[in-house]
């Protein structure tokens, strides 16, 4: 008799493990089922991604002039500049050789001040001055920058972008 009831224990136990395996099969398949549609209607969208649309940007480059007149430690922070630093273009009116002056400044983090290291050319100060009216928020880098002290060289290439 004992075996006998062994026997209806483990057949019941079988049978509930069976009943647990089907349901579980049944529900993986649900899953699967529910996974198919998904893809199916993430397939079926037309949705057209646009690439973003990347700004217009125009630019002007001008050489630097007037460097030459300028003190010695304005030259020694000239050689210490590189390529891509941010100057600021401040127009001039007071000053007395051209009314239509633009002077280039420059930030000296040691001294922490600006420094004016140059002018913008007086033929092209009102096409400048016209692009500073018509667009407050200029970014104006050093797009060249080559300095010999010893020769008392410099060559400044200014690029606006706006």
């Amino acid at each position: 008799m004992n075996v006998l009831v062994i026997i209806i224990v483990v057949v019941t136990v079988f049978v509930v493990i069976r009943a647990y395996a089907l349901r579980n099969d049944e529900q993986r398949k649900q899953v699967r089922s529910e996974i198919a549609d998904r893809i199916e209607e993430r397939d079926n969208l037309n949705v057209e991604v646009q690439p973003k649309e990347e700004p217009q940007y125009n630019y002007y480059s001008f050489n630097v002039v007037g460097m030459k007149y300028c003190p010695v430690s304005t030259k020694k922070f000239i050689d210490r500049m590189t390529g891509g630093e941010t100057v600021e273009l401040v127009p001039e009116p007071r000053n007395r050789y051209d009314k239509n002056a633009i002077k280039v400044m420059a930030y000296d983090h040691y001294k922490m001040k600006d420094i004016r290291i140059g002018y913008v050319p007086a033929d092209e100060t009102l096409e400048i001055r016209k692009i500073m009216d018509e667009n407050p928020c200029l970014d104006c880098t050093i797009d060249f920058i080559n300095c010999d002290l010893d020769d008392d060289y410099f060559s400044i290439s200014v690029e606006i972008k706006y």
